[in-house]
Protein backbone atom coordinates (compact mmCIF):
# COMPACT_ATOMS: atom_id res chain seq x y z
CA UNK A 1 0.00 0.00 0.00
CA UNK A 2 2.87 2.32 1.06
CA UNK A 3 4.80 1.68 -2.71
CA UNK A 4 0.83 2.53 -4.34
CA UNK A 5 0.84 5.88 -2.37
CA UNK A 6 4.32 7.16 -3.17
CA UNK A 7 3.78 5.98 -6.96
CA UNK A 8 0.76 8.28 -6.82
CA UNK A 9 2.66 10.79 -5.18
CA UNK A 10 5.37 10.86 -7.81
CA UNK A 11 3.16 10.74 -10.40
CA UNK A 12 0.99 13.93 -9.34
CA UNK A 13 4.08 15.71 -8.58
CA UNK A 14 5.25 14.61 -12.34
CA UNK A 15 1.56 15.83 -13.83
CA UNK A 16 1.98 19.62 -12.15
CA UNK A 17 5.68 19.86 -12.92
CA UNK A 18 4.77 19.08 -16.46
CA UNK A 19 1.66 20.91 -16.89
CA UNK A 20 3.65 24.34 -15.74
CA UNK A 21 6.14 24.16 -18.22
CA UNK A 22 3.97 23.02 -21.07
CA UNK A 23 2.44 26.10 -22.12
CA UNK A 24 5.79 28.05 -22.28
CA UNK A 25 7.59 25.18 -24.22
CA UNK A 26 3.80 25.72 -26.60
CA UNK A 27 4.69 29.08 -26.73
CA UNK A 28 8.71 29.00 -28.27
CA UNK A 29 9.81 29.68 -24.50
CA UNK A 30 11.68 27.68 -22.21
CA UNK A 31 15.19 27.73 -22.14
CA UNK A 32 16.22 30.55 -25.01
CA UNK A 33 17.21 32.72 -22.03
CA UNK A 34 15.29 35.64 -22.07
CA UNK A 35 14.23 36.93 -25.33
CA UNK A 36 13.58 33.68 -26.26
CA UNK A 37 10.47 34.64 -29.12
CA UNK A 38 10.82 35.11 -32.58
CA UNK A 39 12.38 38.20 -33.73
CA UNK A 40 9.87 40.56 -35.70
CA UNK A 41 8.56 40.07 -39.16
CA UNK A 42 9.42 42.34 -41.60
CA UNK A 43 6.81 41.19 -43.67
CA UNK A 44 3.94 43.61 -44.13
CA UNK A 45 0.88 41.64 -45.80
CA UNK A 46 -1.19 44.56 -48.09
CA UNK A 47 -4.80 44.64 -48.37
CA UNK A 48 -5.85 43.38 -52.10
CA UNK A 49 -5.79 45.20 -54.97
CA UNK A 50 -8.90 45.56 -57.36
CA UNK A 51 -8.35 47.05 -60.91
CA UNK A 52 -10.07 47.48 -64.49
CA UNK A 53 -7.30 46.55 -66.43
CA UNK A 54 -6.36 49.23 -69.26
CA UNK A 55 -7.61 46.64 -72.35
CA UNK A 56 -10.32 48.24 -74.93
CA UNK A 57 -13.92 48.29 -73.18
CA UNK A 58 -12.63 48.46 -69.30
CA UNK A 59 -14.23 44.89 -68.79
CA UNK A 60 -11.40 42.77 -67.61
CA UNK A 61 -9.81 43.66 -63.86
CA UNK A 62 -7.48 42.41 -61.93
CA UNK A 63 -7.93 40.96 -57.95
CA UNK A 64 -4.24 40.99 -56.53
CA UNK A 65 -2.67 40.72 -52.98
CA UNK A 66 1.08 40.98 -51.97
CA UNK A 67 2.89 41.22 -49.30
CA UNK A 68 6.44 42.86 -49.33
CA UNK A 69 9.52 41.62 -47.27
CA UNK A 70 12.07 44.56 -46.49
CA UNK A 71 13.94 42.82 -44.72
CA UNK A 72 14.93 44.60 -42.24
CA UNK A 73 12.77 46.09 -38.96
CA UNK A 74 13.28 50.25 -39.98
CA UNK A 75 13.01 49.93 -43.42
CA UNK A 76 9.11 47.92 -42.84
CA UNK A 77 8.18 50.77 -40.32
CA UNK A 78 9.19 53.28 -43.27
CA UNK A 79 6.98 51.25 -45.59
CA UNK A 80 3.86 51.25 -42.68
CA UNK A 81 4.39 54.90 -42.81
CA UNK A 82 4.67 55.39 -46.72
CA UNK A 83 1.95 52.86 -46.71
CA UNK A 84 -0.84 55.15 -48.72
CA UNK A 85 1.73 56.41 -51.36
CA UNK A 86 3.19 52.45 -51.87
CA UNK A 87 -0.75 51.83 -52.39
CA UNK A 88 -1.08 54.74 -55.02
CA UNK A 89 1.83 54.18 -56.98
CA UNK A 90 0.90 50.42 -57.24
CA UNK A 91 -2.41 51.55 -57.94
CA UNK A 92 -1.40 53.51 -61.25
CA UNK A 93 0.82 50.65 -62.35
CA UNK A 94 -1.63 48.38 -62.52
CA UNK A 95 -4.01 50.24 -63.82
CA UNK A 96 -2.01 51.12 -67.28
CA UNK A 97 -1.68 47.24 -67.72
CA UNK A 98 -3.38 45.11 -70.17
CA UNK A 99 -4.57 41.52 -70.02
CA UNK A 100 -1.41 40.27 -72.41
CA UNK A 101 0.64 42.35 -69.61
CA UNK A 102 0.06 39.94 -66.98
CA UNK A 103 -1.31 36.68 -67.81
CA UNK A 104 2.52 35.76 -69.04
CA UNK A 105 4.96 34.25 -66.51
CA UNK A 106 7.16 37.18 -67.84
CA UNK A 107 4.40 39.88 -67.67
CA UNK A 108 3.93 38.46 -63.58
CA UNK A 109 7.95 38.62 -63.26
CA UNK A 110 8.33 41.82 -64.47
CA UNK A 111 5.31 43.29 -62.72
CA UNK A 112 6.98 41.46 -59.34
CA UNK A 113 10.23 43.81 -60.29
CA UNK A 114 8.26 46.90 -61.02
CA UNK A 115 6.37 46.90 -57.63
CA UNK A 116 10.00 45.66 -56.37
CA UNK A 117 12.01 48.99 -57.37
CA UNK A 118 8.57 51.46 -56.75
CA UNK A 119 8.86 50.36 -52.94
CA UNK A 120 12.34 50.65 -52.71
CA UNK A 121 12.21 53.81 -54.14
CA UNK A 122 9.41 55.61 -51.60
CA UNK A 123 11.15 53.93 -48.49
CA UNK A 124 14.39 55.44 -49.57
CA UNK A 125 16.22 52.29 -50.32
CA UNK A 126 16.90 52.30 -53.71
CA UNK A 127 20.20 49.84 -53.25
CA UNK A 128 18.57 47.24 -51.67
CA UNK A 129 15.34 45.63 -52.98
CA UNK A 130 12.77 44.19 -50.89
CA UNK A 131 11.22 40.90 -52.15
CA UNK A 132 7.94 40.85 -53.11
CA UNK A 133 5.38 37.71 -53.28
CA UNK A 134 2.17 37.22 -54.99
CA UNK A 135 -0.80 35.87 -52.24
CA UNK A 136 -3.15 36.18 -54.91
CA UNK A 137 -3.26 36.81 -58.42
CA UNK A 138 -6.66 36.76 -60.37
CA UNK A 139 -7.62 38.10 -63.93
CA UNK A 140 -11.59 37.97 -65.34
Amino acid sequence: MKTIRSWLCLSLALALLLAGTAPALASGGGGGGEGGGKPPSTVLAFEPFLINLADEGGKRYLKMTISVDVREEPRKKALDERLPIVRDSILLLLSSLTVKDVSSLEGKLKLRDDIRRLVARTIGAPERLPVVYFTDFFIQ
